[in-house]
């Protein structure tokens, strides 16, 4: 797994990409700098790929139910044949890496 300066080459190529796309818009010349100037100055938010990363240092989010409320059973959502194997591929490799668990109580 790449770390440090590939990450940060990774990231910079992955920007390049979407400044291509951009040029292929229908956009003004100062539109688009300003675009460039934009995803280069918050390019540290950016990810390529999910990793172990540490976790966020924020309170846990409390949910309060409201008074005399009720579950509501939903049904499944369907996929289509690619949006569910796009999905099973990414929450195994969130399984793989520690990030998610199966919930037995669902």
């Amino acid at each position: 797994m790449p770390t440090g300066k590939d990450i940060d080459e990774e990231v910079h190529n992955s920007l390049q990409e979407i400044l291509r796309e951009a040029q292929t818009q229908d956009i003004s010349p100062n539109v688009r700098q300003q675009f460039k100037s934009l995803i280069f100055e918050f390019k540290d938010i950016v990810r390529t790929r999910i990793g172990s990363d540490p976790s966020a240092d924020i309170a846990p989010m409390k949910i309060a139910l409201k008074e005399n409320s009720k579950p509501v059973w939903v049904r499944m959502r369907r996929y289509s044949p690619l949006q569910a194997n796009f999905l099973r591929i990414k929450v195994d490799k969130l399984r793989e890496l520690g990030l998610v668990r199966r919930n037995s109580n669902s």
